[in-house]
């Protein structure tokens, strides 16, 4: 590897590691800010879901809009939008309609930052590499979340009340403006031709199905996964975060290992795995109390939520699908987008749904209609051709 192609990775991984030390920031404290700021309930908690995923939905428009800019633009664009969201937060934070903008504005910037990411990932990495290099990404950022998490965990230590919300959203904004320095020092003139806007082809059809029902999975868990831990088990701000940067320890092994079996064994094998797996954590997470003693219950869905994260880092598997069918790097970006904005459909609307069954059935009926999902995951996952070769 050259001094220029050396140079020009360290700039992007030092942006992917930075942004996503702003979502490790942001995620530990949502819940909780939602929680001790504003009191909100269960079913209001579920409704807030929309608004926060709404750009995730709209990101393939914003990526189309953006097409014509290089593609590492588009990431100082989302950086610089997570800088105003996070820094107006601080501020004005206390306002339940300022907060509810400016959660849209930082949800704005964490998405369109994904397929940046994916698409710089994916295209500079020769094929039957990609899971091994997503997975090298995936570990890294999953260490920049790590330090996000740990930073939440410092200052709730020393500042106990609501003002450590503040000081977090402030901190956080300043390494939203390192990524987008980073960024800055991008180049990468082979990924600088135009972008297709929006791509919609017969030939990406199941993955945008699988999408979707990756969508439906994501939001149950990231939304109520946290919830039950703390309306049910009695978590603090602290103790969560205590618990991703556990989640965060775990998975930078694990993501490693994970793109190499990507490459190994191929898309279907890793997210049939997945599949099985989701619906243990799902069980685990509605029906420990029952079956078990508080502590054991409460180990029981810690273990869980750690789980539950490093499953994440198996959807890798759906990019790396999409660019061995993908006929030129020109594709990838609006596919992704596509997809990005096709999960959120689901993400959109399931909280509010699931909130609803959360008020009148309680928690436990949330995770068993969740288990449901993951067997229709699983099944859709068998779809999957066994190997995949590029299309023509």
């Amino acid at each position: 590897m050259g001094q220029v192609e050396k140079k020009t990775l360290f700039w992007f991984m030092t942006a992917a590691f930075c942004f996503m030390a702003v979502v490790g920031m942001w995620d530990p404290v949502l819940s909780n800010y939602l929680d001790e700021v504003f009191n909100i309930s269960d079913q209001t908690r579920g409704y807030l879901e929309f608004p926060r995923e709404f750009p995730g939905f709209m990101v393939v428009v914003m990526t189309g809009v953006l097409a014509a800019l290089p593609i590492a633009r588009v990431g100082i664009i989302a950086a610089g939008l997570c800088i105003v969201g996070l820094l107006s937060m601080a501020a004005f934070g206390g306002s339940f309609a300022m907060m509810v903008a400016m959660m849209i504005l930082i949800s704005s910037g964490v998405h369109l930052n994904m397929p940046v990411v994916s698409t710089i990932t994916l295209a500079s990495t020769p094929e039957g590499k990609r899971g091994r290099r997503l997975g090298q990404i995936e570990a890294l950022t999953t260490c920049g979340f790590l330090l996000g998490a740990g930073i939440v965990w410092l200052v709730c230590h020393f500042r106990p009340d609501t003002s450590k919300f503040s000081t977090i959203f402030v901190i956080s904004s300043f390494a939203a403006a390192l990524a987008a320095f980073a960024y800055s020092r991008l180049h990468l003139p082979e990924l600088h031709q135009k972008r297709s806007r929006i791509v919609l082809h017969k030939k990406f059809s199941l993955y945008y199905w699988l999408e979707f029902l990756f969508g439906a999975r994501k939001q149950v868990f990231l939304t109520f996964g946290p919830w039950v831990l703390i309306r049910v088990y009695g978590l603090e701000t602290s103790q969560i975060a205590q618990l991703y940067i556990v989640s965060s320890l775990v998975g930078v092994g694990f993501k490693l290992i994970a793109g190499r079996a990507i490459d190994h064994f191929g898309e279907r094998v890793i997210l049939s795995i997945d599949a099985v797996m989701l619906v243990v954590v799902c069980l685990g997470y509605g029906y420990a109390k029952h079956y078990f003693a508080e502590t054991p219950a409460f180990y029981i869905a810690s273990a869980c939520f750690v789980v539950d994260h490093m499953l994440f880092s198996l959807s890798q598997a759906r990019s790396v699908y999409v660019a061995r069918i993908s006929s030129n790097p020109s594709e990838l970006t609006g596919t992704l987008s596509l997809g990005i904005s096709i999960n959120h459909i689901a993400s959109m609307a399931i909280p509010s749904c699931a909130g609803l069954v959360w008020a009148a059935f309680g928690y436990e009926k949330v995770f068993l209609l969740a288990t449901v999902l993951a067997a229709v995951v699983f099944v859709s996952v068998l779809m999957l051709p066994a190997k995949v070769r590029a299309a023509a």
